[in-house]
């Protein structure tokens, strides 16, 4: 037998074993999505999602990683996906709160960047049988996987359509059985995993797409603008006070600097050159990245020194912390070679992009446990009085898993607390029967006339404005709001926080009884504008404008 012939019986061997490893993802698939595995198993224990975590997985990534089935790093390599897929599982299913959801909402997207980040490298040691990858070709399976991965899912969205074409059109002719049967969900499942794997392997099989020098000529056009567009920002910067930082902004801007780098240079190589005075712009803006670097770190410290750590600024912190470090090598490469410290592009970004990975896998075990970071740091801020005791608290301690449940059982014992468990609603405050009168929490605006006493008695189902919720800011003054030549009041209120809005209400009386005419909200883009027209509130800094109204008229 001939190298053709044993070349495609080895492909052929490679597709019947994907097809059915696609068979098996869409059952398991479609027996999820009807629900039919909990009439025979408890959706609640521990390992009753982990077959899904496989079918969504270890099928695809078969597809990614084939070559020739009968080869034994191949199987190397899935049993690596086998393990990691266990980790995962494993460790997020231990840290579980009694009686919540073990759904793995958490579990897939965390694998989707744990194995597109290290498929390069295990598609190497498939190949090659060794992890040891040029960085361009690093780059090109990053882009290849992407572009490969799309196109299958577009193939599978066609057969999905034709299929239910097809079961259309079979009804219209009195098919209904066929029909049924097409447009069963069950059916729609083995038809997509078919379409997607199978196409996936024929893509990567006879096709070799090079996108990387096209994007190099893009990214050549938009790395100069962006280096622009970011200059111009430090140099006002200096020149601008009481400004907001947004650390979102700063790591998208240093993010999309560091990819376009990547694609003008490549793997360093080729040693591209912009013209001279224009790369020396470059590599001037590569070394003024550390300033969002630092930008980045100050903004997301000062929300976790103002509202001790979660989740989002954990993570946030650890991609600011990555990127500071990634462009300090840059840095100290450019100083040390000048124009040509791209030779070195390559190995270092081969090395931090396993380190990405590896932080992964980190978080996901008891050396970098952020739920559990995240609940000690509420736990103190509650202790110190930092951190206001409200459903917002007990939302964010249910999401933190075991560690968040244990906080709030400490919590719980806090007298404030009490009420929480007794409110169906959410979105409310604590609500806490209010004695004395609230006096103590409205602050009166200077140059506001006395608040009548009985606009104070009628405030005692105002549960955002309480001893018992202090996550609003609430302040209080006197104004003839309908130029009649009698005050009335006007109560206002701020949650404190990332809340950009000031919310209003207009009182009057009526018959000795304090009655809501108006409310009126206020929204701003930064919440420095919001506390600037919170200072002019406390002031009564303010305009009064009429407001013309016409009567409802019904015809006889």
């Amino acid at each position: 037998m001939n190298h053709t012939s044993l070349s495609k019986s080895s492909a052929c061997s490679t597709y019947i074993v994907i097809a059915l490893f696609a068979i098996f993802q869409g059952l398991i698939l479609g027996i999820y999505t009807e629900h039919l595995l909990q009439n025979i198993w408890d959706s609640s224990t521990p390992y009753f999602y982990l077959p899904l975590l496989f079918a969504i997985f270890l099928p695809t990534t078969l597809s990614y990683l084939a070559i020739n089935i009968k080869s034994l790093p191949l199987y190397k390599m899935v049993s690596v996906i086998i393990l990691l897929i266990l980790w995962i599982f494993l460790w997020q299913t231990a840290n579980i709160a009694p009686d919540s959801s073990n759904e793995p909402i958490l579990m897939i997207p965390t694998l989707i960047v744990l194995i597109f980040f290290l498929l390069p490298w295990l598609q190497s040691y498939t190949k090659n049988k060794t992890f040891k990858i040029a960085y361009a070709d690093i780059i090109r399976s990053y882009i290849q996987n992407i572009l490969f991965g799309s196109i299958s899912a577009i193939i599978s969205g066609l057969l999905i359509a034709l299929t239910l074409l097809a079961s259309y059109l079979f009804k219209l002719i009195n098919l209904s059985l066929l029909s049924e049967i097409l447009s069963h969900t069950l059916i729609l499942w083995l038809i997509f995993t078919l379409g997607l794997n199978i196409a996936l392997y024929f893509l990567r099989r006879n096709f070799e797409i090079e996108v990387n020098r096209i994007c190099s000529y893009v990214a050549r056009l938009f790395l100069p603008l962006l280096n622009i567009i970011s200059l111009i920002f430090l140099i006002g910067l200096i020149f601008t006070n009481n400004i907001e930082i947004n650390s979102g902004i700063m790591l998208g801007l240093t993010a999309a600097s560091i990819i376009l780098i990547n694609l003008v240079y490549e793997d360093g190589c080729q040693q591209y050159q912009f013209p001279k005075g224009l790369n020396a712009f470059i590599l001037i803006n590569i070394l003024l990245l550390n300033a969002f670097s630092i930008l980045s770190i100050y903004g997301i410290t000062t929300r976790i020194a103002q509202y001790s750590f979660s989740i989002g600024r954990l993570y946030a912190l650890t991609l600011a912390l990555f990127f500071t470090f990634l462009i300090l090598t840059y840095s100290f490469s450019i100083i040390r070679h000048k124009n040509y410290w791209m030779r070195s592009l390559g190995r270092m970004n081969s090395y931090f992009l396993l380190l990405i990975p590896c932080i992964i896998l980190l978080i996901n075990s008891p050396l970098l446990n952020f739920n559990k970071i995240s609940a000690n740091s509420i736990l103190k801020g509650v202790e110190k009085g930092e951190i206001p005791i409200d459903y917002e608290l007990k939302y964010t301690l249910n999401h933190l898993g075991k560690h968040g449940y244990e906080a709030l059982k400490i919590i719980e014992e806090n007298p404030a607390f009490q009420s929480l468990k007794e409110s169906e609603a959410m979105s409310e405050p604590i609500k806490k029967p209010i004695t004395p009168l609230p006096q103590d929490t409205f602050k009166i605006a200077n140059h506001s006339n006395s608040i009548p006493q009985s606009w104070w008695e009628s405030q005692n189902d105002n549960y955002y404005c309480t001893t018992a919720s202090n996550a609003h800011q609430c302040l209080v003054f006197t104004q003839d709001m309908n130029t009649d030549g009698i005050d009335d009041i006007v109560s206002c209120f701020i949650r404190r926080g990332d809340y950009p809005w000031i919310r209003c209400k207009i009182w009057q009386e009526n018959k000795n009884q304090w009655q809501e005419i108006e409310g009126q909200s206020f929204s701003f883009d930064t919440i420095l504008e919001r506390d600037q027209a919170w200072d002019k509130l406390l002031n009564k800094e303010i305009e009064v404008r009429r407001k013309e109204w016409l009567d409802l008229y019904i015809a006889p």
